[in-house]
Order: C-alpha cells, then sequence, then structure tokens
C-alpha cells in the first residue's frame, strides 16, 4: 500500500510539473508574439 501510495504521489508531482512548464511555455509563447507584433 504504501508503494503505491508513492507511485501516486510521484505521478500527481510529475504532472504538476507538466503542467507548470506547458504554462510557463505558453507564457513565453505570448511574450515573443508580443515582441514581435511590437517590432513590426
Amino acid at each position: 500500500m504504501d508503494l503505491l501510495e508513492a507511485a501516486m504521489w510521484v505521478a500527481l508531482g510529475f504532472f504538476t510539473t507538466l503542467a507548470g512548464l506547458e504554462v510557463a511555455w505558453r507564457e513565453v509563447g505570448l511574450r515573443k508574439k508580443e515582441q514581435e507584433a511590437a517590432l513590426v
């Protein structure tokens, strides 16, 4: 049971990190688009 719980926490941490990275990449993409729009 402890092993299953540990695996669950690892998976939860992994998905949380993945979601955080996705949001970060989206922020970076928006900033790049804004900079390109400002340059044009």
